[in-house]
């Protein structure tokens, strides 16, 4: 009798087409999915993959991590394959996936949604020497992820990214210079709730460090809730009133706790200092103007600056 797996609490499937039986490099990325507080499972086919996916599991979004092999020993989906992954995307997964010849093939139902055209399948004879990480703007920043490459270099595509919210993710760092992987996240354009990097590069021949590699893959690809707090409301207790200036001065001049430096932000000006003291007891005692967005309310911050908010007890 078979092992009954529920798909509903695993968070990310790994597979690898060519290679039936797992190894190192698929076997490391589940060990690096471990240590970060997820629950993966090697899968042996495409058809394994469940719409459920994950959805047992609060706040994550689940992840499937999908190798096709480098040319020329790839493996291409076949239409069948390609509607399982779009029927699980359209649930709200994220999908990771690298080949040779990954972009190219038969139009799919994947095809459709994944952001992502290839112009060129490479030349037998290419050089692909390293990778040049880009800042997408989206959600994965790899302008440090830059690495030397050491995977089969022919017959890497040159995928263009396709629509509102795709975007180059490496570059080729010799000639010819072209796109080798494509980060896109379907809620920018209003397209659906799901996000995939296309590689036709590998993990594998990635010759630089492959954890922080996966850091910010499974950022960009799983992205943790923001958290949602009230401005002022710097200790957190539901009310903005005399408690907050002084919890912020402990902060400050008492090495007090700093759990959500965004709420203790009063006047929103991306730092914590006496202002913010000041700005609270302002609004409290002489009628000044009242913490800024978000405001009576919880929410998110709507500016981007350094600080974070880890949890606030009063907000949801």
């Amino acid at each position: 009798m078979g092992i009954s797996i529920q798909w509903e609490v695993v968070t990310d499937v790994l597979i690898w087409v060519e290679r039936p039986v797992p190894d190192g490099p698929i076997i490391c990325w589940n060990d690096h999915l471990v240590n970060k507080g997820r629950n993966p499972r090697v899968g042996t086919s495409i058809d394994q993959i469940s719409p459920l996916l994950g959805s047992a599991v609060p706040g994550t979004i689940p992840v499937v991590w999908l190798s096709l092999g480098e040319f020329p020993f790839n493996h291409r989906l076949t239409p069948a394959e390609g509607q399982i992954l779009a029927d699980y995307l359209a649930a709200g997964g994220s999908l990771y996936i690298e080949g040779g010849d990954v972009a190219f093939g038969g139009q799919s139902a994947l095809s459709l949604i994944d952001g992502v055209t290839a112009i060129d399948n490479g030349d037998l004879q290419g050089s692909v020497p390293g990778v040049t990480g880009l800042d997408t703007g989206l959600g994965i920043d790899a302008t440090q992820l830059s690495a030397p490459y050491r995977g089969r270099s022919g017959s890497i595509d040159h995928l263009v990214p396709d629509g509102n919210g795709a975007a180059a993710l490496f570059q080729n760092a010799g000639p010819p210079g072209q796109t080798t992987a494509v980060y896109y996240d379907a809620n920018v354009s209003g397209a659906g709730t799901h996000r995939i990097v296309t590689s036709s590069t590998t993990i594998e021949g990635y010759d630089g460090d492959e954890s922080a590699l996966l850091d910010a893959l499974l950022d960009g690809l799983s992205p943790s809730p923001a958290i949602t707090f009230t401005r002022g409301d710097g200790n957190g207790d539901g009310a903005v009133d005399i408690g907050d200036p002084i919890y912020s001065l402990a902060y400050l001049f008492n090495g007090g706790d700093g759990a959500c430096l965004d709420a203790q932000d009063s006047n929103d000006d991306g730092s914590v200092d006496i202002g913010d003291p000041v700005y609270s007891l302002s609004f409290s005692f002489s009628s000044g103007p009242p913490p800024l967005a978000p405001w009576p309310n919880c929410g998110s911050d709507p500016t981007t600056d350094g600080l974070s908010c880890l949890t606030q007890p009063s907000c949801p």
